[in-house]
């Protein structure tokens, strides 16, 4: 029998790198045409490498098309998911360094305004880091305790990052 239990969640007050940097930048390419590149850098310790990356960013309600530019050199996909005005990119893994750009165009029915800049983001993320500790905490001892269950733990820590609620504003 295994067991694979989640034993403890940490949360530190202490400064740490944050192991993505993202850079937003828009450029108006027509009257009804609005182009969002996001360079996107993963500042991971090296030989670490983040999986199953999905980065979304709000769109304006009144976006009529959205088309993905991919990277090259990296398995990512784009997608827009209408009935959330979001744009959706998953993206496999990214290397500890890395640094890619992903690019989107949005069109308008009507000329852009100020008021549609403004309805895009905030930037989110949600990947897993497997192998790494954020927060720097490490396991010294670990004692099982049961009682009337028969249990024979394994003798092996899995550090794991994942992130839901990673954000930045645009």
């Amino acid at each position: 029998m295994y067991f694979d239990d989640f034993v403890s969640t940490c949360r530190s007050t202490a400064e740490f790198e944050p192991p993505f940097r993202i850079v937003a930048s828009s450029e108006i390419s027509g009257s009804n045409k609005l182009d969002i590149s996001l360079q996107l850098r993963c500042t991971l310790p090296k030989a670490k490498k983040a999986n199953t990356v999905v980065i979304r960013l709000p769109l304006p309600s009144n976006s009529y098309r959205v088309t993905f530019l991919s990277p090259a050199g990296v398995k990512a996909a784009g997608e827009w998911i209408q009935k959330e005005n979001v744009a959706v990119w998953n993206i496999a893994q990214l290397l500890a360094g890395q640094e890619i750009s992903i690019r989107c165009s949005i069109t308008f029915p009507s000329n852009i305004g100020p008021t549609q800049r403004r309805q895009i983001g905030p930037v989110s993320m949600h990947f897993n880091v497997p192998g790494w500790s954020a927060s720097g905490f490490q396991v010294k001892y670990l004692q099982v305790l049961s009682q009337g269950i028969e249990a024979k733990p394994q003798r092996w820590v899995r550090y794991a990052t994942s992130a839901a609620s990673y954000v930045q504003r645009l």
